[in-house]
């Protein structure tokens, strides 16, 4: 029965009008949860990748700078475990520590404290990992004595997850 006054009969929601509305509203507002966790993960994501990457670069540019500066000869630009007692890079990933006085990461005379990151904060799961490989001559066989393949790993974990960036560039004995 409806109610009456003056201005006509009133009517209000049924309580599952009510019921339908209130499962929409939170179907829109559990949407919009999801996806702005997802759009924090992202920027997340993005500022490691970042990190990763101007990681890469600078372990790249500490050895053409070495090289350049007469800090490292290029016979030293080798693996440990490939050149032993010649080579100065870890073999195998290794933490992201400051590098050492010789300028150059990776090394044996690195850390003990952990790179810092942009943020301030140290970058405790970063690693870190170069592997120089011999370049070949034309015909296959013959190693090159004046160039080196550096190959650079930079792998974090971001939650349950593990990225790893990759850089690969060359370098010879010349400057």
């Amino acid at each position: 029965m409806a109610i009456t006054n003056a201005k006509g009969p009133q009517t209000g929601f049924s309580i599952m009008e009510t019921m339908v509305a209130v499962v929409v509203l939170t179907v829109g507002l559990l949407s919009v949860a999801t996806v702005f966790s997802s759009s924090l993960e992202i920027i997340a994501l993005a500022q490691a990748d970042s990190i990763a990457q101007h990681q890469a670069q600078q372990m790249i540019e500490g050895i053409f700078a070495a090289r350049n500066t007469g800090a490292i000869s290029f016979s030293a630009i080798q693996n440990q475990g490939t050149a032993p007692g010649v080579g100065i890079f870890k073999d195998g990933m290794t933490a992201a520590l400051q590098a050492g006085p010789d300028g150059v990461m990776n090394t044996a005379d690195d850390g003990p404290a952990l790179e810092i990151g942009p943020n301030g904060r140290p970058l405790s799961n970063f690693q870190r990992q170069i592997v120089i490989s011999t370049v070949f001559l034309q015909d296959g066989i013959s190693p090159d004595p004046n160039e080196r393949k550096v190959q650079v790993w930079v792998q974090y974990r971001l939650g349950r997850m593990v990225r790893t960036y990759t850089q690969v560039t060359y370098v010879s004995t010349f400057r």
